[in-house]
């Protein structure tokens, strides 16, 4: 993703952001991406809180949606309210800008599927950070399973955190990238060679109070997998069986999430799929959790990720997924914007799910639209592709 990867934002009274870390194109950003690619591709293997009582834009209610059993029903462009030859300018950004497969649905129904050069559609690629989306919904699956409540303290799972200043910091914190656990560019790399990145994560210190800071912090999110495993205890379970029974196998995911070598499913950028199961959990936080008349995530849940900011510091962040907002947000500078849309040419209920080089999956709740986008990452490349490529799509609906 090029918006925003390697900052924070320090809330005071005088000034509430500061920059940590540089833009995207920055030589430092530049490395970890490497860093976090090479890690990936080795890896085969209630009511909604809202920020500080701000309003929250949102679209509640689910679409008469159609599922892929196994495959999805499919739909030409124009019946599904595209305009196709703006659709036909969708696709031809998606090729001119590297991407390695580009695919759109409506209300469940395809409306096209493209791969270019010798990608082909059932190839899978590094999702790198989209996978922390996908953590995200195993964190709520487990809370809809009644084995730990993400407003808990993480401590009541980590031992290690009990009597120390992180004792306090909650589940919903690391999914808010608030929690103010030790971060840095040089702590994020040092993770990505950690032998055992779960417990590298859990060992490291606490900088802020909870609450005080956001940052895109890796190791933070990383601290969530040894809580699920400590929720799963006793079940006959580990994060890596949990999440192909309650994840992988009931939305016919087919790709592969990674573990480190100590066998941690590696919860901040592992997984490696297609543009097809981009697609299919893109349906499934459109439909808040409902999957096929099965609830598999509590739809609360899933609107309190999706579609309300979790904290007042970066309102375009949802738990583990990016939003469009008209508040408050930090642009790629780390700078406050006060208004404006985080992401300007897309409706502004969107939110996505996005990793390193413009992988993503991207949704517009009130149009039922899911678009899907994988791409090698290019160093220094002009523009954000996955933003002209979304833009185009937008463009193209022009029936409700």
């Amino acid at each position: 993703m090029t918006r925003r990867h390697t900052h924070a934002a320090l809330r005071s009274p005088s000034r509430r952001c500061g920059l940590v870390g540089r833009p995207r194109r920055s030589v430092l950003a530049l490395v970890l991406l490497v860093a976090l690619a090479a890690a990936a591709c080795g890896d085969a293997g209630d009511e909604p809180a809202e920020a500080d009582g701000e309003p929250a834009t949102t679209t509640t209610s689910r679409v008469d949606s159609a599922f892929p059993s196994p495959e999805w029903p499919e739909v030409d462009p124009g019946e599904a309210g595209f305009d196709p030859a703006s659709l036909d300018d969708a696709v031809a950004i998606a090729e001119a800008t590297g991407s390695h497969c580009f695919a759109v649905t409506r209300h469940g129904e395809l409306v096209g599927e493209w791969a270019f050069g010798d990608f082909g559609p059932d190839d899978s690629m590094a999702w790198f950070s989209m996978t922390k989306s996908l953590m995200s919904v195993l964190v709520g699956m487990a809370q809809t399973d009644g084995l730990l409540d993400i407003d808990d303290a993480a401590s009541d799972y980590l031992e290690s955190w009990q009597d120390t200043e992180s004792e306090d910091v909650t589940i919903r914190d690391l999914l808010a990238n608030d929690s103010g656990r030790a971060w840095s560019p040089a702590i994020d790399s040092d993770l990505v060679r950690a032998g055992d990145a779960t417990a590298y994560a859990i060992g490291l210190g606490q900088d802020h109070e909870p609450g005080e800071l956001w940052a895109y912090n890796q190791s933070a999110i990383q601290a969530l997998e040894g809580i699920l495993d400590a929720a799963l205890a006793g079940t006959g379970r580990d994060p890596v069986g949990y999440a192909e029974e309650r994840l992988i196998e009931p939305l016919g995911l087919s790709g592969d999430w990674g573990t480190d070598s100590a066998g941690n499913l590696t919860g901040y950028i592992g997984y490696t799929g297609t543009c097809d199961d981009a697609l299919r959990l893109g349906h499934l936080a459109l439909n808040l959790g409902e999957w096929d008349g099965e609830q598999l995530v509590d739809a609360d849940f899933m609107e309190q990720a999706t579609r309300r900011p979790s904290q007042d510091l970066e309102q375009a962040y949802g738990l583990l997924w990016w939003r469009n907002t008209d508040g408050g947000w930090l642009d790629q500078d780390g700078v406050q914007q006060e208004s404006g849309l985080a992401f300007p040419g897309e409706p502004i209920d969107s939110f996505s799910a996005r990793g390193a080089g413009g992988q993503a999956a991207i949704v517009f709740p009130s149009d039922g639209v899911v678009i899907a986008r994988l791409s090698p990452i290019v160093p220094d490349q002009e523009g954000d592709p996955l933003e002209e490529i979304s833009d185009a799509v937008a463009r193209a609906i022009i029936e409700p």
